[in-house]
């Protein structure tokens, strides 16, 4: 059994690492958003490409902390407007229902969002939700993950797989990346994977104790 597990932990390792080479070779992966745990505390980061694009300016992180811990607090991420749709009543499917992509026509840029819920007795939930144009008409697609939690490892969903014109939309799932010891290590090596390429606009780094959602600390550069 333990070398199972170490097996497994190899591979982990393996794969993210290897995503987070592919992520930095992606000549444009537009807006992203990683959701992960180290150690007890939740890392949200949110990243932002040069774009010519009309919606740049929003609100791309937002939440509701409470000091009660049988109140939910919940920490939302989004690539647009619809960050505040995050904490309404129904969360995710609100946004489903009340949203569709970016109408940045020809590329039509995916809607990409992202929440940690925190909820009485320190219970975690992590999420990520896109919708994008389907291949052959207008029609919008929605696509939603629970994750799996593991520690040392993050999450990422983002709104392009390269460059084109149209600009080709994201169709994965969330893929297995690598979150670094602290928050710092974890900003330098997302910055440096993503600016590459000089592209990046703006970078956000997020670490929320799960024990104590009060405690936020963040990071960033635009």
């Amino acid at each position: 059994m333990t070398n199972d597990i170490n097996f497994q932990k190899l591979q982990a390792a393996e794969t993210a690492a290897t995503n987070a080479i592919k992520l930095g070779q992606n000549p444009y992966p537009g807006d992203g958003i990683i959701i992960g745990v180290i150690n007890k505390f939740v890392v949200q980061i949110f990243w932002m490409m040069k774009t010519n694009a009309d919606e740049v300016v929003y609100e791309a992180m937002r939440q509701e902390t409470y000091a009660m811990p049988s109140i939910e607090n919940i920490f939302a991420v989004s690539n647009g407007t619809h960050t505040k749709t995050l904490l309404g009543k129904n969360l995710i499917i609100d946004f489903k229902n009340e949203w569709s992509y970016k109408p940045d026509a020809p590329n039509y840029t995916p809607r990409i969002a992202g929440l940690t819920i925190i909820s009485e007795n320190s219970t975690l939930k992590n999420q990520l939700a896109i919708i994008r144009k389907s291949d052959h008409g207008k029609k919008p697609l929605f696509a939603f993950w629970n994750l799996k939690d593991i520690d040392g490892y993050g999450y990422c969903l983002n709104t392009y797989s390269g460059s084109g014109n149209p600009l080709p939309a994201f169709k994965g799932e969330p893929y297995l990346v690598p979150l670094q010891k602290s928050i710092e290590e974890v900003f330098d090596y997302y910055w440096n994977i993503l600016n590459s390429q000089n592209n990046l606009a703006s970078l956000i780094v997020k670490k929320i104790s799960i024990q104590d959602p009060i405690d936020v600390r963040l990071l960033f550069e635009i």
